[in-house]
């Protein structure tokens, strides 16, 4: 027998009362537990069941660096790494920028010089383009020069 979230969520709550000092109160909810259970078709052997059962594993995504092919159409060209260096100090520094902005563009910088051997700087596509898109914001590429 299958017991519900509402079920486990009472009894989650029930079970702490087990610890009392009181013989009276220990018994009342022993006999609320089992009530519960019976509610939902279940008794203490189903219970027994579901708590040797293995935890389930959460499976968490997240972006991945995109390291295929730039010749995608939907993916973007890797950044070069001094260009980046540079367009990033420049909008760290030189711009007003606010609090998030400013923490995903020093993101940038310590990818760019975390990288490999290669010259290039390697973000998602949603992080390219924000990079981007705060360098024509700001108009980085022509102050920088």
């Amino acid at each position: 027998m299958t017991i519900g979230r509402e079920q486990i969520a009472k009894i989650g709550k029930l079970i702490p009362r087990l610890a009392s000092d009181h013989d009276g109160e220990v018994v009342a909810t022993a006999r609320a537990i089992i009530r519960t259970l019976g509610a939902a078709g279940a008794d203490l052997h189903d219970l027994v069941a579901a708590l040797d059962r293995p935890a389930l594993d959460r499976i968490v995504y997240r972006d991945r660096p995109v390291q295929q092919s730039p010749r995608c159409a939907d993916q973007l060209e890797p950044l070069c790494r001094g260009d980046v260096l540079k367009l990033a100090r420049f909008l760290l520094h030189k711009c007003r920028l606010p609090d998030k902005e400013a923490g995903f563009v020093a993101f940038v910088i310590r990818t760019a010089l975390a990288g490999g051997d290669d010259d290039q700087v390697w973000l998602t596509e949603k992080q390219q383009k924000w990079f981007v898109d705060l360098v024509h914001k700001h108009n980085a590429m022509e102050r920088a020069a």
